[in-house]
């Protein structure tokens, strides 16, 4: 994290949300940037989630909480085509207890099934202590997967102002819990994902494609070579603006 001067701002660049709850390194830093924060009574965040292409649902999910003041939402449900080792997956990284670890309620009219109980269902709890003031998240087609879940849900609970370009991730619906697979003659290797999350997300905005921003810009090849960085240069300066307007 990065303080701005004279403490206006702070800068918070997560890289990806490959963390386990046993990881305690990221929830440290996700604890200790909020109290720093708060303490210098910073009112302006930046989180900056560009090319994080995700991980873990459920780090989204404790991430959000830190920036919520209310209970909310995340998945409405999950689906899975099988409920039981399938043809082939001998030749993948599949957990063999995997499909003992779920309840599955077959699909009506489908031959696929639902997944009956689930952490991230129903209501989640907001952490204490949390950020509650602007957000301004920056984001491209690289924020994947969990980050573009957990984008999702900062967008339909208005909480933050995007930037950047449109992400990499469904808005309503979003593949997971991928296995790889490697065929046994060629050694090709590809991912396979095992489950759709359907997300706690209201409307379809973006007529069925990933979140767009509400201020579109990106950063050109010239940019890259000369070391500028054109999205967050806008969004500091907006934030600027913004202070002095009064906001």
């Amino acid at each position: 994290m990065n303080i701005g001067a004279n403490k206006k701002y702070a800068i918070i660049t997560i890289a990806h949300l490959r963390f386990r709850h046993e990881d305690s390194t990221f929830y440290r830093f996700l604890d200790s940037s909020i109290k720093v924060i708060n303490n210098n009574g910073i009112r302006k965040v930046v989180l900056d989630v560009r090319d994080n292409n995700g991980g873990e649902a459920v780090a989204g999910r404790d991430l959000y909480a830190m920036l919520s003041d209310y209970q909310f939402k995340y998945f409405d449900s999950m689906e899975e085509r099988t409920n039981k080792m399938y043809q082939y997956s001998e030749y993948t990284d599949v957990d063999t207890g995997y499909y003992n670890n779920w309840q599955y309620v077959p699909l009506s009219g489908t031959d696929g099934y639902t997944i009956l109980k689930h952490p991230l269902f129903g209501l989640q709890r907001q952490h204490y202590p949390n950020y509650n003031g602007e957000l301004y998240v920056l984001v491209n087609g690289g924020s994947m997967s969990a980050t573009a879940i957990f984008c999702d849900i900062l967008y339909t609970n208005h909480r933050a102002i995007f930037i950047g370009e449109e992400c990499g991730g469904g808005y309503k619906t979003c593949n997971g819990n991928a296995v790889n697979l490697t065929l046994p003659l060629t050694r090709i290797a590809f991912s396979i994902p095992l489950r759709k999350f359907y997300i706690s997300a209201s409307g379809n905005p973006f007529k069925n494609q990933c979140l767009d921003p509400d201020i579109k810009i990106k950063n050109t090849y010239s940019d890259f070579i000369k070391g500028k960085d054109r999205v967050m240069d806008y969004t500091l300066k907006l934030m600027q603006r913004k202070s002095l307007e009064g906001f």
